[in-house]
């Protein structure tokens, strides 16, 4: 059994760095930024469903391990089966998020769902260390909408707040085409109303 969970986790490791490679190749193609984020997320698809699997296998490998373990004490098996448990969870977020959805988004990438955005606000979190940048307002229907944007939108968009709070202007409106499952932006336009 340990002979096969080791040639397991030597092709799973195998395959995730493999996969990683294709994730590079956006970044030669001259492009805008919203098609390379695209092109992007369709190319490290492989590499996530790969390092979901590995990490599931492990979560997996350690509980199995946890379990036949007679000799360790109750603490120790209760802590190993909980970071067992954190780390599906890990997996299954990774391989929902970075697999499925872009999967299921697909069918939308020739016809984007498109919404006007009124009353929009953007928050910058710089929080860890990469920050978080995002855009919210208010849809047609009176709902809440919030999607992650790039550095440059977001000057674009602070830029475009400051003068219509400084003017006579109400707010300012967004048009964003977004792909439904994922919530990538694809196209956005900002201005003032």
């Amino acid at each position: 059994m340990k002979k096969i969970l080791n040639t397991l986790f030597m092709i799973l490791g195998i395959l995730t760095l493999l996969s990683a490679v294709p994730t590079l190749i956006p970044l030669f193609i001259g492009q805008d930024g919203e098609r390379i984020e695209v092109l992007q997320t369709y190319f490290s698809i492989p590499f996530y469903l790969f390092l979901s699997l590995l990490i599931l296998l492990l979560a997996g490998s350690l509980l199995f391990m946890t379990a036949r373990d007679r000799a360790g004490s109750r603490g120790t098996k209760l802590v190993l089966g909980l970071v067992s448990v954190i780390m599906v969870g890990i997996g299954v977020f990774a391989a929902v998020t970075q697999v499925v959805y872009p999967l299921r988004d697909i069918p939308y990438l020739r016809e984007p769902r498109i919404v006007v955005l009124e009353d929009v606000r953007f928050h910058y979190d710089n929080i860890g260390d990469s920050p978080s940048i995002s855009m919210q307002g208010i849809d047609g229907e009176g709902r809440e909408q919030q999607f992650s944007i790039g550095s440059q939108e977001y000057e674009q968009g602070e830029m475009l707040y400051e003068q219509a709070y400084g003017s006579e202007e109400e707010a300012v409106m967004a048009q964003v085409e977004y792909l439904p499952y994922s919530r990538m932006i694809l196209r956005m336009e900002l201005w003032i109303d």
